[in-house]
């Protein structure tokens, strides 16, 4: 999956713009002793100017996942090369039994995937953070992205 959204990158059209989306940390709250969870996701995914997005990651229980959704921003503010952006992730998510995804189930291996995120920017470099609801606790998620 990793070299498919290398590739997918490198025959993109140079006239849209590419987020390049690496990392990918969480923090899922106080975790008992029995319960560990993975909280480094070595993330690596793509969104494309229309909103297109695809990202594939270690989830939270040491399974690797994919994501293919849709990315809307819902606002921007510019001040020179910073910017702050708020957006939302659509789509489907694999890696997760039934249990795990809880009410987000549908199926087939796959789930529900919806990820409200804070975008802060200097020039092509941006920190993206969401929140989500997970596990019966707010989960928050932080990746490092690079526009093309």
């Amino acid at each position: 999956m990793k070299y498919l959204l290398l590739v997918l990158i490198l025959i993109s059209p140079s006239a849209y713009a590419t987020d390049l989306i690496l990392g990918g940390w969480s923090s899922h709250g106080s975790q008992s002793e029995y319960e560990k969870l993975n909280e480094t996701h070595y993330a690596l995914g793509v969104i494309f100017d229309n909103g297109l997005t695809l990202i594939t990651f270690k989830n939270s229980f040491y399974k690797q996942s994919a994501v293919v959704g849709y990315t809307k921003e819902l606002s921007k503010f510019n001040h020179g090369k910073y910017s702050v952006s708020t957006s939302v992730t659509v789509g489907i998510v694999t890696g997760y039994s039934e249990e795990q995804a809880e009410g987000a189930w549908l199926g087939g291996g796959a789930s529900m995937y919806l990820l409200p995120t804070l975008t802060i920017g200097y020039d092509r470099f941006k920190i993206d953070t969401g929140i989500s609801i997970a596990f019966d606790k707010a989960l928050i998620t932080n990746n490092f992205r690079y526009t093309f």
